[in-house]
């Protein structure tokens, strides 16, 4: 028998063998696998449990974040209402929402906001005055009778115009004639807009995640429609705003940055990430419309003092570390909970790639995973609670990179050393990223102590005609504590040329100076402008 005879009978008849061996450890998923251990070192949370014995990570988040909250102090109570969604889409889930904070019909509800394409469509009404009827097919694209065609075209006409005016109104103060049709829908939800701004300033806000009944992943997959709306709310708090200085209404244009202002510190206090960014990006909306009424011309000095002492009543930002070390810890152990429980199910029938996944699944012991993911989020922890970003930073890489290695060490059984580039991949993109969300919370932090400083300086300026000689001036009637900056520790640098000063914060981890919302790098520059009188 030739060489090649041999080695196919070999393969014809081991190929059964090997076949047979692989059946016999699929159906034998349930003995090998090694359930999870609940535990703080593993999963975090202790209780509660889904009836599977897995830990509910919603549940217990929405316990976290709503712990000793009074009803009366929520502001996510009357914002819900303010912000409801016009979406025929996304109302189901605002039903949830407002469902879970325990509300009903009888509950007073304060007037919503308008949605802008239907002002729009009510102020440029169809010109033929009635549509075409539903089912004619006779309707060409281009009939200027065509319902939908004037739907489509008024639609892209209101983008572009909402699209245009916001912009104008979000780099200058302005006026009516500037931006008739948002001057219009600001004035026609004036009502909205002060419940708005009495809401933000109660001392909380909650409203719990509504899972996606879709998902297995609850916290992953958790709709929080109401974030965007938020952050739409800021866009139009701040057009009102430069309305007001474009009016001349100093008291009203600070009234309505304060509460953008205010908006962002009761979002960044919620212990969830993707809540705390948002809540950021609101407290740097705010920031635009500070540099521009830092720089008008009509502010009195009585105006920047009064508006320093409502920055300075303000809460703080708030560091990151609730944030990462609760909700995106719960929503990535979430997942790989969820991951567990899906590829050990047992009930019903699995397509081919599902018995693939659970074959090579079977001899993963999740346990060790689940406590590097621990012992990466405790170090991101410490690391977000340290006042001085650059203290860590540069021990941070080196600590991330022993936790990963430790995942990708892992032994899985039969097959010895099986990595999981996948899967490390993730936790290192995750882990970075939390070093990266620590650096823009510092760097917002050191954004908020230049505009209170350079108020500050405004108001010593207005006051006796001259900038200080050094920051030093300014107390203790201006501030009772010359703020540091956060990303080096070191005092902010303050030079004065003639009567134009500079106030910047030193950022040694950008690149080539990236623009900001002050220019060119973390810089204030101020001229000097002669005291009004009143």
């Amino acid at each position: 028998m030739g060489r090649i005879a041999k080695r196919f009978v070999i393969t014809t008849l081991c190929a059964p063998m090997v076949v047979g061996a692989g059946a016999a450890l699929i159906f034998l998923v349930p003995r090998y696998h090694q359930p999870i251990v609940i535990s703080h070192r593993t999963t975090f949370i202790t209780r509660p449990l889904h009836a599977d014995g897995t830990p509910n990570y919603l549940a217990a988040f929405n316990a976290i974040a709503g712990r000793g909250i009074n009803p009366d102090e929520n502001a996510g109570i009357p914002l819900i209402f303010i912000l409801r969604p016009h979406e025929p889409v996304m109302v189901p889930f605002w039903r949830r929402e407002v469902k879970a904070l325990g509300l009903n019909t009888s509950v007073k509800r304060p007037p919503a906001i308008g949605s802008f394409m239907a002002y729009f469509r009510r102020r440029f009404p169809d010109p033929a005055g009635k549509g075409i009827p539903s089912g004619d097919k006779n309707a060409t694209p281009r009939n200027p009778h065509n319902w939908m065609q004037y739907i489509w075209v008024n639609n892209d006409k209101a983008s572009r115009i909402s699209e245009e005016e916001l912009r104008l109104a979000d780099r200058q103060a302005w006026v009516p004639h500037d931006a008739s049709v948002l001057a219009a829908y600001l004035d026609a939800n004036a009502d909205a807009l002060g419940q708005a701004r009495r809401a933000t300033a109660l001392a909380h806000f909650y409203v719990p995640l509504v899972p996606d009944r879709r998902r297995s992943a609850a916290m992953a997959f958790a709709n929080i429609p109401w974030l965007a709306r938020c952050n739409a709310l800021s866009q139009m708090l701040l057009a009102q705003a430069d309305l007001d200085l474009g009016r001349g209404r100093i008291s009203a244009c600070e009234g309505n940055l304060i509460a953008i202002h205010r908006l962002g510190r009761l979002l960044v206090h919620e212990p969830q990430l993707i809540v705390y960014l948002v809540g950021l990006s609101i407290d740097r909306t705010a920031d635009k419309g500070d540099r521009l009424l830092l720089q008008d011309p009509l502010v009195h000095e009585k105006d920047a003092a009064q508006y320093l002492h409502q920055l300075s009543s303000l809460p703080p930002t708030g560091t990151i570390r609730a944030a990462l070390d609760v909700g995106d810890r719960m929503t990535q152990l979430d997942i790989c909970v969820s991951l567990y429980r899906d590829t050990f199910e047992t009930s019903g029938r699995h397509s081919d790639a599902d018995i693939n996944g659970r074959f090579f699944d079977t001899f993963i012991n999740w346990n060790p995973t689940l406590i590097q993911i621990n012992k990466g989020y405790n170090l991101l922890g410490r690391f977000a609670s340290v006042p001085v970003f650059s203290r860590r930073a540069a021990n941070m890489k080196s600590a991330m990179q022993q936790i990963l290695e430790k995942i990708k060490a892992r032994r899985f059984g039969l097959f010895g050393q099986l990595p999981n580039n996948i899967e490390i991949q993730a936790l290192g993109t995750d882990f970075r990223e939390g070093v990266r969300l620590c650096y823009l919370a510092a760097r917002e932090t050191a954004c908020t102590r230049l505009t209170r400083v350079g108020f500050a300086l405004q108001a010593y300026q207005l006051h006796f005609g001259k900038y200080p000689p050094s920051l030093a001036g300014l107390r203790p009637r201006y501030l009772h504590r010359i703020p540091r900056n956060p990303l080096t520790g070191k005092p902010l640098v303050y030079r004065c040329t003639g009567d134009v000063c500079r106030l910047s914060a030193t950022d040694p981890f950008a690149r080539d100076r990236p623009r900001s919302k002050f220019g060119r790098g973390l810089i204030i520059r101020l001229s000097r402008r002669a005291q009004l009188k009143r």
